[in-house]
């Protein structure tokens, strides 16, 4: 008993091939724009910290550029937002780092308005950890993607504890 089978279509297979050829290179195109995104957006937070330290010094020209960065710092931290979810969503990561970015989104939204409402007794701290957020989400985006290092050690992973003479007896 002999079944026909029909010819295979040229084009789905051809697009199946092109899809498995170019995977690892969107991961790794993926892996760079987060990379670089995480790594702008943290250093526009510092700067941002620079100047408002001017500001405090006395350069009352520096507040205006602070201002300013502002909208420059809330447009990379969108863009990390985006470029951080579609890496979660396509190498099925952790979705953490996408719900870290989306909070630090809220936060730098609330920072302006204590800036705007003169709150600088909660502007300035919040911003501390603003940076601080940032700079772990960087860590993250820099941290190798293949690493079997879990992110934190664990307390099964340190040294057994001592135990005294007295005790062991």
């Amino acid at each position: 008993m002999n079944a026909v089978l029909a010819p295979r279509n040229p084009r789905r297979s051809t697009r199946i091939a092109r899809r498995s050829e170019t995977k690892p290179t969107t991961g790794r195109a993926l892996r760079v724009a987060v990379r670089t995104v995480a790594t702008l957006t943290a250093a526009d937070a510092l700067i941002q910290a620079a100047l408002a330290g001017r500001f405090l010094a006395g350069n009352f020209d520096a507040l205006g550029l602070h201002a300013a960065n502002t909208s420059v710092l809330a447009a990379l931290t969108v863009t990390l937002l985006a470029v951080v979810a579609v890496r979660s969503r396509r190498e099925r990561g952790p979705w953490w780092p996408a719900a870290a970015v989306l909070a630090l989104v809220a936060t730098e939204g609330l920072q302006a308005w204590l800036a705007q409402l003169d709150y600088l007794e909660l502007h300035v701290p919040l911003g501390v950890g603003i940076i601080a957020s940032l700079i772990l989400v960087t860590r993250w985006a820099w941290r190798e993607a293949d690493s079997r290092e879990p992110e934190f050690p664990s307390r099964s992973t340190s040294a057994p504890a001592t135990t005294s003479g007295a005790e062991a007896q």
